[in-house]
């Protein structure tokens, strides 16, 4: 009897203290969750600058880009980008497709009609004002300065949460020197204050204000991406 008593006994206590250490568990996450929702929001300067510092570290990734004008689609495609300098372009423009590479001074444009690559001297590509932001969107992020910015807070597209920045910035991209008015809507995700989308708005310069969009949205960050020369 005593050996039986000793058994129930102890099992109790064993018990008792799993009970105990779900208990104290409890609290301590529920104490967490409390002093995450309760730490300060950043500013908009400082979750601007912290995600621009991240998502520039990244060694690829990959792009969705749509260029409009007056609310009509002049360019839509998909890219991706291994940095240093390697670039994949697809897409289309004017119904016409389009890709590209672009492996360091070296390019490579596919013939929409022979489907035959064709080689262009120099670095024509990465130069080339029709195509660089499409080939270099990160490029739209280099300003003199931005006179505003403010935190728009959080907001869900499909499911998914971002933390959205309006910014008013003034650029420091020669080939967008025709434009005026730029404003950007930027949404960052919280988990790792990486950019995922941009929705960039201007308006052209002169009598006939063109109004120009430009929709980006990044993915893949840091996958494994590899993009070779066709020839």
């Amino acid at each position: 009897m005593q050996r039986s008593q000793w058994f129930i006994f102890n099992k109790k206590q064993i018990l008792g203290a799993v009970g105990l250490l779900i208990f104290l568990g409890s609290l301590a996450a529920a104490g967490f969750m409390f002093m995450f929702k309760q730490r300060p929001q950043l500013s908009g300067e400082e979750l601007w600058s912290t995600a621009l510092d991240r998502t520039r570290a990244c060694k690829t990734y990959r792009y969705q880009v749509e260029v409009l004008y007056n609310g009509k689609t002049n360019m839509r495609g998909e890219g991706e980008r291994v940095f240093p300098d390697r670039v994949h372009l697809t897409g289309s423009m004017a119904n016409t497709k389009l890709e590209f590479i672009q492996i360091g001074e070296k390019g490579f444009m596919k013939d929409p009609y022979t489907k035959q690559w064709i080689k262009l001297e120099g670095n024509q590509l990465s130069q080339s004002e029709l195509f660089i932001t499409e080939l270099n969107p990160l490029g739209m992020f280099n300003f003199k300065d931005i006179p505003q910015i403010k935190n728009l807070g959080k907001v869900k597209d499909k499911e998914q949460e971002y933390v959205e920045l309006l910014l008013q910035p003034n650029l420091a991209n020669p080939f967008m020197e025709n434009f005026i008015n730029f404003e950007y809507h930027i949404r960052i995700s919280p988990d790792d204050y990486l950019i995922k989308q941009a929705d960039i708005s201007a308006l052209s310069k002169g009598h006939e204000q063109v109004k120009f969009n430009l929709r980006l949205k990044f993915s893949d960050y840091d996958k494994d991406i590899t993009i070779n020369p066709p020839l």
